[in-house]
Parts: C-alpha cells; sequence; structure tokens
C-alpha cells in the first residue's frame, strides 16, 4: 500500500510539473495575435462577483452579434460572433434580405485580467441591413493547445448558398477550425451531408449551430461514447470528432 501511494504521489508531481512547463513554454492560446489585436474593450473582473450569485458584472461589451461561448485550455473564454453581414451580394432569407460580408470574429476575455481581444476577424457573415438576424459563426469548442473547431451557420436549404451567394455561399453551414496563432479555415461540409443523410426526415433545412469538440473515443466513458453512437448512428457522422447541434 505505502508503494502504490509513493507512486500516486509522483505521478501526480509529474503531472503538476508537466503542466507547469507546458504553461511557460506555450503560455495562453493566441496570446502573440492578441497582442497584435487592439482590445475590444478592457474591463474589471473581481472575483468576488462569482461568489455572490445574486449579483452580475458585464465580463465584455460591444461584441459583434455574440453567439456560442466556450472555455479555451488555458481558462479564458471565447465568443464566436455571428458579425454583421456587409456590402456583398444579398438574397431573401429567413427572416428578410440578407446581405454577405467578412465581420465575423471570435473574441478572447481573460477572466484573470479582465482584458477582451478580438483574436480572429474576417469570418463570413449574412445579416440584415442593420445587422441583425445574423447567420455565421455559431459556436466554438476547444480540446486542448491549438485545437479549436467552430460551426458556420445557413439557416435554409444548403443547395441554395451557390445560387444565392455564389462562390462565398460555399462557406456556409460548414465546420471551421481555428489554431493558435488565430488562423482560421472552414473545411467539411456540413450541408451537403445532411442533404445526404438527412437525420431527421423532413424539410432540409440546414442551420448547424452547437458543437463540443470531442477528446479521442479511447478517452472518454464509454458509457457517453455509446450514447453519442446510438444517437448519430442513423446520421453515420463520425461522433468521436465532434458532437453537433443544429436546426
Amino acid at each position: 500500500m505505502e508503494t502504490k501511494n509513493r507512486i500516486s504521489w509522483t505521478l501526480a508531481l509529474v503531472a503538476l510539473v508537466g503542466a507547469a512547463l507546458a504553461a511557460l513554454i506555450f503560455g495562453s492560446p493566441l496570446a502573440h495575435v492578441s497582442a497584435a489585436s487592439p482590445p475590444v474593450r478592457a474591463v474589471s473582473f473581481r472575483p468576488d462577483v462569482l461568489a455572490n450569485s445574486q449579483s452580475t458584472e458585464v465580463i465584455a461589451s460591444g461584441l459583434n452579434n455574440p453567439r456560442g461561448l466556450s472555455f479555451g485550455p488555458e481558462g479564458a473564454l471565447y465568443a464566436a460572433e455571428a458579425g454583421s453581414g456587409g456590402a456583398g451580394l444579398c438574397a431573401e432569407g429567413p427572416e428578410g434580405l440578407r446581405c454577405y460580408g467578412t465581420t465575423g470574429s471570435i473574441t478572447r476575455i481573460d477572466l484573470r485580467s479582465g482584458v477582451v481581444t478580438r483574436v480572429a476577424s474576417g469570418i463570413p457573415s449574412l445579416a440584415l441591413a442593420d445587422g441583425s438576424f445574423a447567420t455565421g459563426i455559431q459556436d466554438i469548442s476547444f480540446n486542448g493547445l491549438g485545437s479549436g473547431a467552430f460551426t458556420m451557420g445557413w439557416g435554409g436549404d444548403p443547395a441554395d448558398r451557390a445560387v444565392q451567394f455564389e462562390a462565398a455561399g460555399a462557406d456556409f453551414a460548414r465546420l471551421g477550425r481555428i489554431n493558435a496563432f488565430g488562423n482560421w479555415s472552414i473545411g467539411e461540409d456540413l450541408g451537403d451531408f445532411e442533404r445526404a443523410a438527412n437525420p431527421t426526415g423532413d424539410e432540409i433545412d440546414s442551420n448547424p449551430y452547437g458543437i463540443w469538440r470531442l477528446p479521442a473515443s479511447g478517452s472518454w466513458p464509454t458509457r457517453e461514447r455509446t450514447t453519442c453512437s446510438r444517437c448519430l448512428r442513423k446520421a453515420t457522422y463520425p461522433c468521436s470528432r465532434f458532437f453537433l447541434t443544429g436546426t
């Protein structure tokens, strides 16, 4: 028993030292991008506010149609901002005439220092002329340093993307990624997947929203892994990487 305890303490110490070294080497993800980008707004943050559930405090303002929130691996809070469209091509959407622009972004909120910094910008966005009813980046999720993923919404039949917005339309109803340098890219076509699989069996109306980036399938509990597989079996989407929700 004493030997087992000694081994456990040794492993815990190694893990603690490893975490400290990682923090020293890597620091906060996107930190060097933050230094190059002007802050959206610096705000104060008091931990005592959290202790009092009856009190609230604004930790960030001036966000551009914020959507999903996610904590990064270093403890900062990230906000997906759908943007406000732009002066590009316009077409009728669910709520009216929406126009294309690249006003979407991702903002990092450091809850310790209170500094709010836009770490990624230029992400495609659709919105009405006044910036309302925006569609673009909907949610963001992390699984380790430099490993972020996000969803791009749409709201309609994905076959209309190219018809309404030509090549720019291909960036919607997709899965995107962002690395530790703040560089982002748009990849897998969730709209095409929905057209092919139609998991709900009703009209094709693709609007990817929530995302939860999962660890490798072997490193999370069997019960949750089985539940995910059952949930997505009809859709046959690889749930060992992402768990997605949408409307």
